[in-house]
C-alpha cells in the first residue's frame, strides 16, 4: 500500500467523521428531541427538512466517492480494516472533545485490541 492509498483512506474516514459529528448535532438539538416526543413519523420528517442532516449526507457521499477510489487500489478487507480501526479512534477522541462524551476503561481496552488486530492484517513479509 502507497502513501496516496493511505491519504484516500484518511480523506474518507474523515469525511465520515464529520458527518457524523454534524448528524449528531443535527439530531440531538432541542427542536429535534421535541419532534421525537412526538413519534417516529415526526422525528423522521424532521430530520428530512434539517439542513445540518443534508449537509451530513452531502460529505458521507463525498468521502463514499473517495472510498471508490480506495476500494480500486487496496483489497478490501485490509482498507477497511484500517479505516475501521482508525475511525473508532478518531471518534472516541472526538466524541470525547466536541461532546464530552467519556468511554469506559474497558471501551478503550476494545479500540486498542482491534487497533493491534489491524496491524498484524497490515503486516506483510
Amino acid at each position: 500500500m502507497n502513501g496516496i492509498t493511505y491519504l484516500l483512506i484518511f480523506a474518507s474516514m474523515v469525511c465520515n467523521l464529520s458527518a457524523q459529528l454534524i448528524l449528531k448535532k443535527a439530531l440531538t438539538a432541542p427542536a429535534m428531541r421535541e419532534s421525537m416526543v412526538e413519534g417516529p413519523l415526526t422525528f423522521i420528517i424532521a430530520a428530512a427538512f434539517h439542513p445540518h442532516v443534508w449537509i451530513a449526507l452531502a460529505i458521507q457521499a463525498t468521502g463514499y466517492g473517495v472510498w471508490f477510489f480506495v476500494l480500486t487500489r487496496e483489497k478490501l478487507a485490509v482498507s477497511f480494516a484500517i479505516a475501521g480501526s482508525m475511525i473508532y479512534i478518531m471518534t472516541a477522541f472526538a466524541g470525547w472533545y466536541f461532546y464530552s462524551e467519556r468511554l469506559m476503561p474497558w471501551q478503550w481496552l476494545g479500540i486498542i485490541l482491534i487497533s493491534v488486530g489491524v496491524v498484524l492484517v497490515m503486516y506483510q513479509r
